[in-house]
């Protein structure tokens, strides 16, 4: 099960790693986003996927083409193959070239844009990658599409085109390569050619904002550091789940950073599990089956649920869940849990709630909270309970922050600091 979208990852994310040419392939990476792959084998293989095309870097660093000749392409791939663009053959296609000047100009602007943009995309990069190594079933599909590039005798033709030579002979032997294509075939070559972009996009993604590939180790949970790759000039923190912890609590005052860390481990955790770069210099986790996150969340209007509704609608998926799945994995974030609520239930439920989830030691919780009543209310739960911090000092009666995760509770306030600071106090007493 996955509740990611407080995560914002079409809005924020893709971006990141979208550096595709046209809108098929950019669907094509869509897909990659969208589709986690249904197993850890199935993780580890998308992963060698990237690090192979990371591993071609020399060939394809410099992957483009024309997007003008990629649509002529595929239009007269595909209306030939078809049959919607019928060509006659041999002789009587010679007669119909020499009596119409027009149609052979039209013809043969189509063939030459098709042919240069195969030959390039055959010659410069799909001939030139290293097979062995990408995995056996990418390395498969690359296989097949340069058997499908190979029918177009692809050299003799651009040959042809750069030296002016390009003839009638030339137009039929493309275009009876064309006709003989099935519907399958042409629709395999192109799918894989948007999925080749979309990976090729992803790793020009993990090459440019300097990601890494995690390691799934179900005994432990370590990110080294740990950034949101949307922040300027991020802070980056190192986070080590101890043995025995799985309930996270979070304090720190307002504006320390504390949605901030969660959306950076949860993205890391989301991204990990689609076999994809994650933010950080390394990264060892366990294989989740369920990533919740509860980041943000507002008031349903179309359903009527309160702010404090959902919050508990949201707690009770994931808990229903992780009850009829048994030994299932869950990685969840509450950030603020229980905030749309009065104190005195939200520290009680608070405590039944943390209580509650030491109960699935399989998974991990992450809750930030502002009620500092817990440090001395919570009840002793072990080493299953871990108290953390994002560091903030005051310095000359300014909060300074570090954006630093510390273990440990904090104690810290400056709402009061901060009223002042913007001057309410000042005009609401004027």
């Amino acid at each position: 099960m996955l509740l990611i979208d407080d995560l914002q990852v079409e809005r924020d994310i893709l971006p990141l790693f979208n550096f595709t040419h046209q809108e098929q392939s950019e669907a094509a990476l869509r897909q990659l986003f969208d589709e986690r792959p249904p197993t850890k084998a199935a993780v580890a293989e998308r992963q060698a996927v990237v690090q192979a095309f990371l591993n071609n870097w020399a060939v394809l660093g410099n992957f483009s083409y024309s997007v003008l000749y990629f649509r002529g392409a595929q239009s007269f791939m595909q209306e030939v193959q078809s049959g919607r663009y019928l060509l006659a053959a041999g002789a009587k296609a010679r007669w119909q070239f020499f009596f119409s000047e027009a149609k052979r100009h039209h013809v043969q602007s189509q063939v030459v844009q098709l042919i240069l943009f195969l030959e390039k995309l055959h010659t410069s990069y799909l001939a030139r990658l290293d097979l062995a190594s990408f995995p056996p079933a990418f390395r498969a599909e690359l296989t097949a599409a340069n058997d499908f590039l190979g029918l177009f005798d692809l050299g003799a033709q651009a040959a042809a085109v750069r030296e002016n030579a390009f003839t009638v002979s030339h137009i039929l032997q493309t275009t009876n390569v064309l006709q003989k294509l099935t519907a399958e075939e042409t629709a395999a070559f192109w799918s894989f050619l948007f999925r080749f972009e979309a990976y090729w996009s992803v790793a020009k993604g993990v090459m440019q904002h300097q990601l890494c590939f995690a390691r799934f180790d179900d005994q432990q949970l370590v990110v080294e550091d740990l950034y949101h790759p949307l922040v300027p000039q991020a802070v980056r923190n190192t986070f080590r789940l101890r043995p025995g912890e799985n309930v996270l609590l979070l304090t720190g005052p307002n504006m320390a950073g504390k949605s901030t860390f969660l959306k950076a481990i949860s993205l890391c955790v989301y991204l990990a599990h689609l076999g994809l770069g994650v933010p950080a210099t390394a990264c060892t986790l366990p294989y989740f089956d369920t990533i919740a996150v509860s980041i943000n969340l507002n008031d349903n209007l179309r359903s009527g649920y309160s702010h404090f509704m959902t919050e508990l609608l949201h707690l009770k998926t994931v808990v229903e869940q992780l009850a009829q799945k048994g030994q299932q994995r869950c990685f969840a974030v509450f950030d603020e849990l229980f905030r749309g609520t009065n104190q005195d239930d939200a520290l009680d439920i608070t405590q039944a709630t943390v209580g509650g989830l030491t109960r699935f030691p399989r998974s991990v919780f992450f809750l930030s909270t502002h009620l500092l009543q817990l440090e001395e209310q919570l009840p002793p739960l072990g080493a299953a309970v871990g108290a953390y911090h994002i560091d903030c000092s005051i310095v000359d009666g300014r909060p300074v922050f570090s954006y630093r995760l510390r273990r440990g509770w904090s104690q810290l306030k400056i709402g009061r600091l901060l009223f002042d600071e913007v001057g309410l106090d000042r005009l609401l007493k004027s």
